[in-house]
Parts: structure tokens; C-alpha cells; sequence
């Protein structure tokens, strides 16, 4: 059952129609299994991964991509309550210091469901990953994307 997301919650959602509407994922290269693969000396792939999300933690809570890939995560609600995957901008050491703004791509799953978002991956280096549910971050929900360069 559906149900409409918070105000706050929207912002994760209007990257990836953006990004769905104007980027083509195309492997399935190791998504099942949670791991990340790409294809050397070839244009730009798609780098598939499973995210699971629960309460308060993301498996895995680290994730790695080559620069100018597409990305597919797909988010797996494993908790009780609705989650996000959201990767930032620039990192943020409080629920306090977060804007709507900073989101680069994320995505939102209700309890029980599988939701996915399709994005260019980032310029080389670190970035951080929340959940942006008020009271999620600051419980743990918190991982790192790695961009290397390609």
C-alpha cells in the first residue's frame, strides 16, 4: 500500500524521476548478490547493487563506483517503518545540519518494499549516505559511497 511520502521525503524522490527519465540502467551485473561490477575499458556501465535497510543500520553500509557510471541501487526495506538511501553532497555531522539540497540521488521504501533509483555517479571521492527520516541518522542509519575515478 502506497501512501504519500512527508515533505521532506520529496526531494529524494525528485532526483530520480530526473535521473530515470534521462539515464538508461542496462546490467545486472552482481545486484543480487548485494555487489558492485562494472566492465573495464568499455564505456560507461551500469553498476548495480541491493541495499538493505532496517532499523538503524544499511547492508552493506559502504559502496564503491567507478566516475561516470550509472548506478542502480535498489532499496530493500527490511524494517518496520519507511526508510531512505540518500547520497549528500557534502557530509553533514547532525539531523540539524541537513538541507534538502544536498541530496545528489536517493530513494524511499516503505516497510516490506523494494524501491530503485537510477543516477550518473558523482565526480571522484567520498560521499556520505543518510537516511533523511528525522530521528534515522542520528540512530546510525549513516554509510559512504566511494567514486574512484574511472
Amino acid at each position: 500500500m502506497r501512501r504519500s511520502l512527508p515533505g521532506y521525503a520529496w526531494f529524494s524522490l525528485m532526483p530520480m524521476l530526473v535521473l530515470v527519465a534521462s539515464v538508461a540502467a542496462c546490467s545486472d551485473g552482481g545486484a543480487a548478490s548485494g555487489g558492485v561490477s562494472t566492465s573495464a575499458g568499455t564505456p560507461p556501465q551500469s553498476v548495480d547493487v541491493v541495499v538493505a535497510a532496517a532499523e538503524w543500520r544499511f547492508v552493506p553500509g559502504q559502496l564503491s563506483a567507478p566516475a561516470g557510471d550509472t548506478m542502480t541501487v535498489e532499496l530493500r526495506n527490511d524494517g518496520t517503518i519507511v526508510h531512505n538511501w540518500t547520497v549528500l553532497s557534502s557530509r553533514v555531522a547532525t539531523e540539524s545540519d541537513f538541507r534538502e539540497d544536498m541530496g545528489i540521488a536517493g530513494v524511499t521504501a516503505e516497510s516490506g518494499a523494494i524501491e530503485r533509483v537510477t543516477f550518473p555517479t558523482p565526480p571522484p571521492g567520498q560521499y556520505q549516505v543518510i537516511c533523511t527520516i528525522p530521528g534515522h541518522y542520528s540512530s546510525g542509519m549513516e554509510g559512504l559511497l566511494i567514486v574512484e575515478n574511472g
